[in-house]
């Protein structure tokens, strides 16, 4: 069974917590066919799962540097492609994401069309849709790596 940090502790995570993130982007996949918003909702959702577990493995970062975690002021979200987000989420992880990535593109173009959706009502295409799916995909691919050298460092700390 997965491990996972919880409340700044070492817990055993079930399966439908530890990949609920993967369960929001597999729903996401599912609603591409579904008609005319079923596109525009799979690319909001994919984004929605992109930011749970950037948002879980921030908090990850925290506890492996036992940092005592505060509210970051004027920053409302977790989505990587804003600047001052990947700022702190490359501060607390030491990884530099972005450009060099090849799924990075492809991530900010999809960013870009969700919030376009979210904000002003933009069509999606099913085509434009999983291409997201497939950014978000790769994204959080790497997201659990950078997630479970968090993990492995707060396993490896000795007892108290």
């Amino acid at each position: 069974m997965p491990a996972a940090l919880l409340n700044n502790q070492m817990v055993v995570a079930t399966a439908s917590w530890a990949y609920f993130h993967r369960t929001l982007l597999a729903t996401a996949r599912g609603l591409l066919p579904d008609g005319h918003l079923g596109p525009a909702l799979a690319l909001t959702l994919a984004h929605t799962a992109a930011e749970v577990f950037a948002e879980r493995t921030c908090a990850a970062w925290v506890t492996a540097r036992g940092i005592v975690a505060q509210p970051v002021p004027g920053i409302p979200s977790n989505n990587l492609a804003t600047p001052r987000v990947r700022k702190r989420y490359t501060a607390l992880t030491g990884d530099p994401i972005g450009e060099q990535q090849s799924f990075w593109q492809a991530f900010v173009v999809s960013r870009d069309l969700r919030d376009a959706f979210v904000h002003g009502g933009a069509a999606v295409t099913r085509e434009q849709a999983e291409a997201g799916c497939t950014a978000v995909d790769r994204l959080l691919d790497h997201l659990e790596q950078i997630h479970e050298q968090a993990v492995q460092q707060v396993a490896a700390r000795p007892s108290a």
